[in-house]
């Protein structure tokens, strides 16, 4: 398959010719198809994100950040996608994921999905999934479920501010895990 360092010179062909709807045949027609470019992105692949948004002049506030490209990465999934499944497809769900803890982030991705130099399709963002882990990773130490009670204000002050981020659109906040 193609290295992740080639998906800026990839185009809908590559996709359909890497084998585009022959990898999801065995899912039922009437199934949605999340497509989303990563998860955590800031954990692998960081340097790669912001030498190819520095490489793209991608900025936000004249500041150069790996999750601006990971946002015009989603948008070359997305196109890629419709190629294959068409525009208006029912079966095409546009996700893009994001950092609890930082509407920043989802700022970001957001400057860029609403530019149209960079999205001239103007895809929607459909959905933006958090994962509202307990703070600081000290949940390893959990054993109880009424440990996490503490946290609630935390997190819901994180979702909270996601919800004010994604305000005035038709995108469904999405939590995939917690921890």
């Amino acid at each position: 398959g193609p290295h992740l360092s080639r998906l800026s010179s990839m185009t809908a062909e590559d996709f359909v010719q890497m084998g585009g709807t022959k990898t999801i045949e065995p899912l039922p027609e009437e199934r949605k198809i999340y497509i989303e470019y990563g998860n955590e992105r800031w954990i692998e692949g960081w340097d790669y994100s912001i030498a190819q948004g520095t490489a793209l002049n991608l900025t936000m506030n004249n500041r150069v950040d790996g999750h601006l490209f990971d946002a015009w990465a989603q948008i070359q999934i997305w196109r890629a996608m419709h190629t294959v499944f068409g525009k208006d497809s029912a079966r095409v769900f546009r996700l893009c994921a994001g950092q609890a803890v930082s509407s920043w982030v989802t700022r970001a991705h957001l400057t860029v999905i609403d530019d149209p130099q960079w999205n001239p399709e103007g895809f929607e963002l459909m959905g933006y999934a958090i994962a509202p882990y307990a703070p600081a990773g000290s949940s390893k130490n959990v054993t109880e479920v009424s440990q996490l009670y503490p946290w609630l204000d935390t997190i819901t002050e994180h979702l909270k501010a996601q919800k004010a981020a994604l305000e005035g659109r038709n995108t469904q906040l999405i939590a995939y895990e917690g921890g």
